[in-house]
Formats: structure tokens, sequence, C-alpha cells
């Protein structure tokens, strides 16, 4: 657990973002207990581990105050799932005017529109 906190001072861990390096350099968590920790505060699920449930609250604490920020996963989440969507309705207009002609975008248009 110390070795996580002297390489992460050293720059060895790259992929702590400011989550992990608070649960590091407050409660000296390995990386599977700040998984756990993470997705406690996300999910709202209590910890059975009286250790893990206070950095639980430490952390819930500070996202709530704005000092951390847990959801960068969630918004790269739905920034894809959007794109794919668009890009399947752009696909979708793409075969139907090779294959059925103008005639079949010009009634599949106003369709995808008025789902969105």
């Amino acid at each position: 657990m110390l070795n996580d906190v002297a390489a992460l001072r050293r720059g060895v861990v790259q992929m702590a973002d400011a989550v992990d390096t608070w649960l590091i350099e407050q409660y000296q968590l390995p990386a599977p207990q700040r998984w756990q920790v993470r997705d406690a505060v996300r999910y709202g699920r209590e910890l059975p581990d009286p250790a893990l449930r206070q950095a639980a609250y430490g952390l819930a604490g500070r996202a709530m105050r704005g000092e951390l920020s847990l959801g960068r996963g969630l918004r790269a989440a739905g920034i894809i799932l959007v794109t794919e969507g668009a890009a399947t309705v752009v696909l979708g207009i793409v075969l139907a005017a090779t294959v059925g002609g103008l005639a079949a975008v010009a009634a599949i248009i106003p369709f995808a529109l008025g789902g969105w």
C-alpha cells in the first residue's frame, strides 16, 4: 500500500485520476478496494467494511462539494452511445438510397427525424 503512494508521488502510476490519487493519499487503498469505494459512491451502496465505508463517505462528501468528479466514464459512454446511434441512422439512409433510390430515402427521413 505504501508502495502505491510512493509510486504515485514519483509519477510511476500513470492511470491514477484525481479520485484514485485522493484515495491512495488519504486511505492507502489498493486498486480493487478503490474500485469498490468508487462504485459504492456512484451507485449509492453501503459497504460492509468500516474502513471502506469511511473512505466512501469521504469521497461522497468531496464529490458533493464538487472537489472531485466521478462521472468522466459515464459521460464518455453517453457520447459513444449517441454517436453510435447517429452513425446507424446515417448508414441506414445511405443503404436505403443505394438500394431503393431516392423515393426510399424520402420515406425514411421523416420517420428518422420523428423518432428523435
